[in-house]
């Protein structure tokens, strides 16, 4: 044990009576293995958004999935378990179940009388995974690992135990009602997407003709010479149609060796690397402030059917399955859309009638809703990271507030479908998760 520095670079001054430890000396890295059938253990991961799940929970996962649990890694409650490639991403966690995970995780159990939920709180912030980068080593970002001999020499806050426990208490609380309200966010978004669902499954099993894809859009080539001394925003995807996002502005001496090329309003946006994982949407006019890279394929409607229509089709079931037909590949990830492939699908023509204009009027509100959502939810998650920062690391005092009863809101799973769920489109394929 050491004594009390007071004033430490990453989590700063603490209270008085908290000590100051290294990470292996208040967890021990255990390798116990299991040799079970898979049918016969609990699969546990550990993601950056969501922390340790059990894949029974999960509604997507799209990752790799395992074929066997021979070997892997027993997991009991209370353990933490480290993703070493991406914990300085936050993928790194509080196991509440029994069960195995990956060999490739590292697995901590408590040395002494902890909570271990405490350090869920401390290990998930965004201030930490930025030590845990520090300490790691690799080639590229996406290549950065952080060993369990760096990892267990990082120094961290030690409150006495009745205040670990009451700081849990006294977060669980209120991340529960912050998780609340975006979960309210969100159901209005389910809402309207189901209503969009009927309504496109209404309008194309009256359709009477199909035609190819070809023959409803064109792709567009309206790629750009960029110049060094200009910004630009690159823009990148969510997948399953939730939208797309701009990074912030860079020279064009930094964009990279990609083409890029200008984005249009009104377009069906198609990632190239992650369609197979629904990644399509419709742009806007703010959306024609960002570039696209060569990874993306902008179509636009013509024959008078609207975008709308079409990006409801690709992300009907029938419209994610051919995205997944037409996406080849066995690296993981990594499986490139084939759009020619893709453009020769046929697709049901719609009678261009009042329902097709709901349609399309809702498909609008939806991605204008999606926006707002996903800016609200950031300022959400930040409120969320900043309250848990001050408190477990003992700027605001937890103790003595009065705790009503609650329900407990956890972060949704369904967005388990890998380390990220983002396309960043202009990296290389080595880098892209």
């Amino acid at each position: 044990m050491r004594k009390n520095k007071q004033n430490v670079a990453w989590y700063g001054k603490l209270p008085p009576n908290w000590r100051e430890q290294r990470i292996k000396t208040i967890f021990m890295l255990k390798d116990v293995r299991s040799y079970l059938p898979l049918e016969e253990v609990n699969l546990i991961s550990v993601y950056s958004k969501i922390g340790v799940v059990q894949h029974s929970d999960i509604e997507h996962t799209t990752g790799n999935k395992a074929r066997n649990a021979n070997g892997y890694k027993v997991v009991n409650t209370d353990d933490i378990i480290v993703n070493i490639l991406l914990c300085w991403m936050g993928a790194i966690g509080r196991s509440e179940y029994n069960g195995v995970t990956s060999p490739a995780y590292d697995v901590y159990s408590p040395r002494e009388n902890i909570n271990s939920k405490y350090y869920h709180y401390l290990f998930r912030l965004p201030i930490f995974s930025g030590e845990c980068y520090k300490v790691g080593k690799g080639i590229m970002s996406m290549r950065w690992r952080t060993y369990s001999p760096q990892f267990t020499n990082i120094v961290v806050p030690v409150p006495p135990r009745p205040e670990q426990d009451w700081i849990v208490r006294f977060l669980d609380w209120k991340v529960s009602s912050i998780n609340r309200l975006i979960s309210i966010k969100k159901k209005q978004l389910v809402t309207i997407q189901e209503l969009i669902n009927k309504q496109f499954q209404h309008i194309s099993s009256d359709s009477t003709q199909q035609l190819r894809l070809k023959h409803l859009v064109s792709l567009c080539n309206d790629f750009i010479e960029i110049s060094p001394s200009q910004y630009y925003m690159k823009t990148g995807m969510y997948n399953r149609g939730r939208g797309i996002f701009r990074r912030e502005a860079v020279l064009g001496e930094d964009m990279g060796d990609s083409l890029f090329q200008k984005i249009q309003s009104g377009c069906v946006m198609i990632s190239g690397q992650f369609a197979w994982e629904a990644a399509a949407y419709v742009t806007t006019e703010e959306d024609e402030a960002g570039v696209a890279s060569h990874r993306y394929y902008l179509l636009t409607s013509k024959r008078q059917v609207p975008s709308e229509y079409i990006w409801c089709f690709l992300l009907s079931d029938y419209g994610k399955m051919q995205m997944r037909l037409c996406s080849h590949g066995s690296a993981g990830r990594n499986r490139p859309l084939n759009i020619k492939e893709l453009l020769n699908v046929y697709i049901p023509i719609p009678q261009l009638d009042s329902q097709l204009d709901a349609l399309v009027q809702n498909v609008q509100v939806l991605m204008k809703l999606r926006k707002n959502l996903l800016l609200q939810e950031h300022i959400l998650t930040d409120l969320r990271n900043r309250l848990i920062s001050d408190v477990v690391t003992g700027k605001i005092d937890a103790s003595g507030v009065e705790i009503p009863e609650y329900e407990v809101e956890a972060i949704e799973g369904e967005d388990a479908d890998g380390e990220d769920d983002r396309d960043m489109g202009d990296v290389s394929e080595d880098e892209e998760k």
